[in-house]
């Protein structure tokens, strides 16, 4: 390879950069929370064993800044080595437009006991449907027999019930009330009152939600993705998609 010139492989671009910086995966998996074997699968170029594009990306921005290194040389290996011809992807990602991963747990979940209690009711519509004909209607006779009425408690419990996801306890109404609600696949850190309370992968719809004394700071790699709310009312657009950014709040920015 000529001096000057780039690996031309994400792997080989990840495995120069742990060289210059005499870094290895161990310390690199420390320091960015990454998997050693998804830090492997990057470095040895095995696209198959890795989840989603969307993902992918954000492990090699993380890996980058661990290294202290501009993340575009490798990205846009990645791309040149995964993209197909003829597809339109996302400004900036290696996603395609109209992608979205399988469906979480909850989501599937969700939608199997909607299914089952249109089940239940449509059958119970069913056995109590009696039709009457135009005219022909009369008053029950002193030995017809009154047929019982359903037992709402009986119809109630063949409907599973809905799951609920409890939200982390909330202080004082003088503390500051973070909430991030994903809009997309994004990949985030909070920091609550300096400290670091959470990192990793929300899904679309997933919500979560903090109380910070002091202050409040977030790095999101996909601003578009990502909706902020504080106490309660949304701070407005954070960046684009595929567009990192981090920003701090404090009680003084409250809305």
């Amino acid at each position: 390879m000529a001096e000057g010139e780039h690996p031309r492989t994400v792997g080989a671009i990840l495995r120069g950069w742990r060289g210059q910086r005499n870094v290895s995966l161990k310390e690199i998996a420390g320091r960015t929370r990454i998997r050693m074997d998804i830090l492997q699968a990057l470095e040895n170029d095995s696209f198959e064993a890795l989840p989603a594009a969307v993902y992918v990306t954000g492990y090699i921005r993380g890996c980058a800044r661990a290294l202290d290194q501009d993340p575009a040389p490798a990205l846009e290996a990645y791309a040149a080595q995964t993209r197909i011809p003829g597809v339109e992807y996302m400004p900036d990602t290696n996603t395609p437009i109209g992608y979205d991963r399988r469906p979480s747990l909850r989501s599937v979940g969700l939608l199997v006991a909607t299914l089952v209690a249109i089940v239940v009711l449509i059958n119970l519509f069913v056995r109590n449907y009696e039709p009457v004909e135009a005219g022909l209607a009369a008053p029950p006779t002193p030995e017809t027999t009154a047929t019982p009425a359903p037992d709402p408690t009986a119809t109630l419990s063949l409907i599973p019930p809905f799951q609920t996801r409890e939200s982390e306890p909330i202080g004082d109404v003088d503390d500051l009330r973070f909430r991030l609600v994903a809009e997309m696949n994004v990949s985030v850190q909070v920091f609550i009152d300096g400290e670091p309370v959470f990192t990793g992968f929300m899904n679309p719809g997933e919500s979560r939600e903090w109380s910070a004394d002091d202050s409040a700071r977030l790095v999101v790699n996909d601003a578009g993705g990502l909706r902020v709310e504080i106490d309660g009312t949304s701070v407005g657009p954070l960046g684009r998609v595929g567009e990192r950014v981090e920003r701090e709040w404090s009680k003084s920015d409250r809305p």
